[in-house]
């Protein structure tokens, strides 16, 4: 290291890089030579001889050391100038005898000065054919008065790509090709004054590419200990930091990896033996190295391993294999074996390199996993279910027995085939939508059709399809179920069904014709008596028999044979006992029915309550009035139940009316019909006059 406070100029700057112009130098000479020709003259004239011989040492010595050989020459061709002055201007023969014994001394001066810097120079061409054949970037920084390089070898070429030309001329190239990341870290050396030590930093050559340098660097400072300038030495040592990582990394997967990786001498010693062989064998890495290999081999199995071991050593070829080696507990562990021979520069084995994976467990999985495919196939072959195999495009991969039966095609002749082409064309693009449909896993399709197929012989049969992706396949697998028998069993029941419904639409018919028939005759016998309180009676009982005819009437025009539609039933029911009392003028009536359906069981009660509550209003709460409303509702409450409410804005009920004794016979079938479907009748008076009937009943059959 060179201390501050000395000028330690570079030996680089006069051989190359940023170089002082050599016409500096020239003019130097020239003047200074010029003064001291002028001087002499000028001091010869004046008679003085002691002081103006002593100027022309300064170009002599000047044109020496900067021109070597030819500066000797110019300080020779000066000093003769001066005595051929002195011999002219003075030519006193003592005068001439003194000048001619300084001329010797100049020309003695400029040689010694001239042999000086030669071997200077010499010294100087021996470093820049170091420098410039040297591998390693060599180069000087100047900090004062610019930052920018003032020398490179070529070697900065191939290390940073850049010319030595365009390092000089662009100044902060120096600060440009480290690496952003390291910047600072140069900035830190710089401060703290480490410029001398070894450091390690990233550079960016010109095309982008980052490599690793590692610089050795010396201050320069001048007389007053600032620092001037840097030189040193930039060595690319790529190649060692990726070798570096390279086994570093290998370093890792050896530590760490799950498998053993051992390392044995030729004579079957362990060398090395990672944390896998310990985790695999039970044995540290302590207790194994050293020892012989063959601790770890079972008795039976040693012979094998002499026999391929001692193979690998004589061919120096690797070797897979499957062995057995022993745990520590004396359990036999599978594994397998990729052994293969470790060389020297000069191909001679120095070591035998191996790496053990357990496979116990996969070897125990891939007899579970024949186990299977075993099942599979018994599943497959022997179920009678016909079955095929898909691939994705629907070819037809395998099929078994039960499908031959069904297509009467040998199985031999199916592969191969696309099982689309097994369906009429009508079926064959759904076909293929729900094949494509499995192969992209879509949850949304609908993996089943129901189809017909055309067998061999001619003969059709109708099937339902199963299709079912295998996982992490695409391949499909297809179960057919034939549904032909169940079919004509299903024709064959629909319609002996369809011919029992007509029948009981028939039977409607006829009871709900009979059921007119004997309103008829009520009717005629009422005309017969003459009798207006017993033609009432008649006439009650007349509409009685409507309600329930309207029952089976409804039921024969529906298609549902077992429901009744209560908004049509209750609406029509209404009219029928309207006109039975000859539509009173004056009074309306009010239907406000919901979309409610009822079983014949409990419409036939409903529809008598309805015909005795609305016969109930018309006969007895408009007496002495000529008109009224009444309004007649049937909805479905929160709780499930039915209302039927019937009101009126009569006359109301007298104060002691009672359903015992009071309401005659229509209250008290009204009272006992709601207790037959479940229900509770109660009734109440409305304000403003009129009375509330009101019947809540489950929709369905709730009876005790």
């Amino acid at each position: 290291m060179q201390k501050p406070g000395k000028d330690n100029q570079s030996l680089l700057l006069p051989l190359n890089g940023r170089q002082k112009t050599p016409d500096l130098w020239i003019a130097i000479i020239g003047i200074t030579s010029a003064l001291s020709i002028l001087a002499t003259i000028m001091l010869l004239q004046a008679g003085k001889t002691n002081v103006y011989p002593h100027l022309f040492y300064i170009p002599i010595i000047l044109a020496a050391y900067r021109y070597r050989q030819d500066g000797v020459s110019f300080g020779t061709l000066l000093a003769g100038t001066y005595l051929l002055l002195h011999g002219i201007i003075l030519p006193e023969p003592s005068a001439l005898i003194d000048a001619l014994f300084r001329s010797i001394v100049m020309a003695g001066v400029g040689g010694i000065v001239g042999l000086l810097s030669d071997h200077l120079y010499e010294s100087r061409l021996q470093y820049k054919k170091f420098a410039d054949n040297a591998e390693d970037l060599i180069y000087r920084f100047d900090l004062l008065p610019e930052e920018r390089f003032a020398y490179v070898n070529p070697a900065a070429t191939w290390i940073t790509g850049y010319t030595p030309e365009e390092h000089y001329e662009n100044p902060k190239l120096g600060l440009q090709i480290v690496h952003p990341d390291d910047r600072h870290t140069l900035m830190n050396v710089k401060r703290d004054g480490g410029l001398n030590k070894p450091i390690i930093l990233r550079w960016i050559r010109k095309d982008g590419s980052v490599i690793w340098v590692e610089q050795k660097n010396t201050p320069i400072y001048n007389k007053e200990g600032i620092l001037i300038a840097i030189e040193g030495i930039g060595r690319d040592i790529t190649a060692r930091k990726m070798a570096d990582e390279t086994r570093r990394l290998l370093a890792s997967i050896v530590e760490y990896s799950d498998d053993a990786i051992i390392s044995l001498s030729t004579d079957a010693k362990v060398l090395s033996w990672n944390a896998g062989a310990e985790k695999i064998f039970g044995w540290s890495a302590e207790e194994m190295i050293g020892t012989d290999y063959q601790r770890i081999i079972p008795l039976e199995d040693r012979a094998i391993f002499r026999s391929y071991f001692f193979e690998v050593v004589a061919r120096k070829k690797p070797q897979r294999r499957e062995i057995n080696r022993l745990h520590r507990s004396g359990q036999k562990i599978q594994l397998a074996l990729s052994i293969a021979p470790v060389l020297d520069e000069d191909g001679s084995i120095i070591a035998i390199s191996g790496i053990m994976r357990d496979i116990t467990d996969q070897i125990r999985m891939e007899e579970d996993l024949r186990h299977s495919e075993e099942l599979y196939r018994t599943l497959f072959y022997g179920v009678s279910t016909p079955t095929a195999l898909l691939e994705a495009d629907g070819t037809i991969t395998l099929v078994n027995d039960g499908f031959f039966r069904l297509t009467l095609i040998l199985p031999d002749m199916l592969k191969g085939r696309l099982f689309p082409l097994l369906f009429p064309e009508s079926y064959r693009e759904e076909i293929a939508a729900i094949l494509s449909s499995c192969s992209a896993r879509d949850d949304r399709a609908n993996p089943q059709i129901r189809a017909s197929i055309i067998r061999e012989n001619g003969g059709e049969r109708i099937l339902i399809g199963r299709f079912a992706p295998l996982p992490k396949s695409r391949q499909v697998i297809v179960t057919l179920i034939d549904i032909t028998e169940e079919q004509k069993m299903i024709q064959r029941l629909s319609e002996g069904l369809e011919e029992k419904e007509t029948l009981l639409k028939e039977v409607h018919h006829r009871v709900k014709n009979n059921m007119q028939i004997v309103t008829s005759l009520l009717h005629l016998q009422a005309l017969a008596l003459g009798d207006d309180q017993h033609a009432g009676i008649f006439r009650e009982s007349e509409n009685r028999i409507t309600s329930m005819a309207l029952v089976h009437e409804t039921l024969y025009r529906s298609e549902a044979l077992s429901r009744i539609d209560l908004r049509d039933y209750i609406g029509r029911l209404a009219e029928e006992v309207m006109q039975s009392y000859g539509s009173p003028e004056g009074i309306t009536l009010t239907c406000r029915i919901e979309e409610i359906s009822l079983d014949i069981d409990i419409a036939v009660p409903c529809g008598l309550i309805i015909n005795e509550l609305l016969s109930n209003a018309l006969k007895h709460a408009f007496a002495g009035r000529s008109g009224g409303a009444i309004i007649l509702s049937l909805w479905k409450e929160d709780d499930g139940l039915l209302s039927l409410i019937l009101e009126d804005d009569g006359i109301g009920l007298p104060p002691d009316f009672q359903s015992g004794n009071k309401g005659g016979l229509g209250i008290e079938l009204v009272r006992r019909l709601s207790r037959q479907i479940g229900g509770v009748f109660s009734w109440s008076g409305r304000d403003g006059g009129g009375t509330c009937w009101k019947v809540r009943f489950p929709q369905e059959e709730e009876m005790p």
